[in-house]
């Protein structure tokens, strides 16, 4: 094999990992999946090849590892587990950035590839499971017999809000296409087929992103014409919504349970007994995250710890009773804000928050093709954050460290972009607003 050919295996590899995790091996103290034997080929490739590392990318894993050292409260252990788990990650994916010479849409291209083929997968998979014969899919693909597959659209990957995250910056650049007639990253037709699959994930995180991703899209570039359809928007969605929540019965039932689960203390009582799973994973670490919050609320009580903050405040009476989803995302904290706000206190949270507003690109009225593709990627992956802050707690599963870093160069090529005054050109794909 070539050596061009070798570099999109690699390349295509690392980007499944981030949509197939599989059924991970439970060690003494790491969870190892598939990938990490490629991974750490991969970092001893990056370490012969690569001469250097930049000087930001490495400044901030310094910075944050020594926060999380000097801000523990307790239970290093833990604090020493997750910052292998991310200093992992992030040569990882640091190591791809290089490998694909910091193009990063020429990256995001092969991502869109590899998310096609999830994609198919998934529509089949609804397909089978609609006409009685999901089993089929489970027998291909049988490390996904451990959860709940169903007519909810997951493909490969381990449930339906993975897909609704995954996805989110692809979905973007779909709407993006059908919004202003273009044609980045995918055909028309393929930017409805992400489209689709993106809503037959039934995923309410996945319908929170799709608003998110229209306001962002239709106000782009702001006028008092789009603003006075924004009453009409707003309307549209409290529409959708209530269609949503009278047609769709999983809608409906995480409404009405996290509506119930809120109305009191939710562990008082028998309430946590009565919510859907999905429901008592958010509300149980709700309760969690505001009494570890409560106790040290400036630095948190260490990166890492979260899942001691776990058994530490969760009741007793929980542990008594044999149900297996009453331990839902004990590690995680099931949103990732919850687990900064838990495990860094304020000056954590704030200190994401603000990279996050820091490196969002900004509105113009007028872009070349490539500054308009950064943008687009850029603005998608901003509402990845979104979700991820509200509903994937995990700090390195399904890419986050390669996201953030695409977010962060996305960035820089934009600024650079405007900086040389970037234009549209006559051959520039863009089209009327």
């Amino acid at each position: 094999m070539n050596k061009a050919l070798i570099n999109k295996i690699i390349t295509y590899t690392m980007i499944a990992s981030v949509f197939i995790t599989g059924a991970g091996i439970d060690g003494s103290f790491f969870r190892f999946y598939w990938y990490y034997p490629v991974y750490v080929l991969f970092i001893l490739l990056g370490i012969l090849s690569f001469k250097k590392v930049e000087r930001g990318p490495l400044l901030v894993l310094v910075s944050f590892i020594t926060f999380a050292l000097i801000t523990h409260q307790s239970d290093l252990p833990l604090v020493a587990k997750q910052l292998i788990n991310v200093s992992f990650s992030w040569t990882v994916f640091y190591f791809l950035i290089v490998h694909e010479n910091k193009d990063i849409l020429a990256l995001f291209h092969k991502y869109v590839r590899v998310a096609k083929v999830l994609a198919i997968l998934g529509l089949i998979q609804v397909i089978l499971f609609l006409i009685g014969s999901g089993k089929i899919f489970l027998a291909v693909f049988p490390w996904l017999k451990d959860y709940d597959v169903s007519t909810r659209l997951q493909s490969l990957t381990q449930e339906p809000s993975y897909i609704a995250f995954t996805f989110s910056p692809i979905v973007f650049c779909a709407l993006y296409n059908l919004f202003y007639s273009t044609h980045y990253f995918m055909s028309r037709w393929w930017s409805v087929v992400f489209i689709v699959v993106y809503l037959l994930t039934q995923s309410t995180i996945a319908y929170l992103g799709l608003i998110v991703m229209l306001l962002l899209i239709y106000f782009r570039n702001f006028s008092y014409r789009k603003l006075q359809f924004l009453v009409f928007f707003l309307f549209s969605v409290i529409v959708i919504c209530a269609v949503a929540y009278r047609f769709m019965p999983g809608v409906r039932l995480r409404i009405d349970d996290t509506r119930r689960g809120l109305s009191g203390d939710f562990f008082r009582g028998d309430m946590y007994l009565r919510v859907n799973p999905s429901t008592y994973a958010i509300l149980s670490n709700y309760y969690v995250t505001v009494r570890a919050f409560e106790e040290n609320p400036i630095l948190g009580n260490g990166f890492g710890t979260y899942e001691a903050q776990y058994d530490k405040q969760i009741p007793n009476k929980v542990r008594r009773i044999d149900r297996n989803y009453l331990l839902l995302n004990r590690q995680d904290a099931a949103s990732m804000g919850f687990r900064l706000l838990a495990e860094t206190g304020l000056v954590g949270i704030l200190l994401f928050l603000f990279f996050v507003w820091h490196y969002k690109c900004r509105r113009y009225t007028f872009y070349s093709s490539e500054a308009d593709m950064v943008w687009m990627l850029n603005s998608g992956i901003f509402v990845l954050i979104m979700l991820a802050l509200l509903r994937n707690g995990n700090y390195t599963v399904h890419g986050k460290i390669l996201f953030l870093f695409l977010y962060y160069y996305s960035f820089l090529q934009w600024k650079r972009l405007m900086q040389t005054g970037s234009r549209p050109n006559t051959e520039d794909s863009t089209t009327k607003a």
